[in-house]
């Protein structure tokens, strides 16, 4: 009866043993889980923050872009304009110099 007993004892002790290391090693796989879950995120927000800081550069050189666009489109308009009164005042010299010969 006691070697009965020791042996039922024994094998509860194994059932609670195995029950625990399933309950730790279950615990064990959460936890992993949640590692790998949380380093994902971080990868996540990693390539997002990347994205932004390149959206950001495209954005200011998109900038650079526009102000050298206008700059040199309001150069080109000047220049014009110069050209413009140029030829109006050639034009005028010649009237006067044609009148000046009648």
């Amino acid at each position: 009866m006691i070697k009965e007993d020791k042996k039922r004892i024994t094998e509860e002790q194994k059932k609670i043993e195995e029950r625990d290391n399933g309950e730790e090693e279950r615990k064990r796989i959460r936890i992993e889980e949640k590692k790998k879950k949380d380093r994902e995120e971080e990868e996540r927000e990693r390539k997002r923050e990347e994205e932004r800081r390149e959206d950001e550069e495209i954005e200011e050189d998109n900038k650079r872009r526009l102000r050298r666009y206008q700059m040199m489109k309001k150069r080109i308009e000047e220049e014009e304009e110069l050209e413009e009164e140029e030829d109006r005042r050639t034009r005028q010299w010649r009237r006067g110099k044609k009148e000046n010969q009648n």
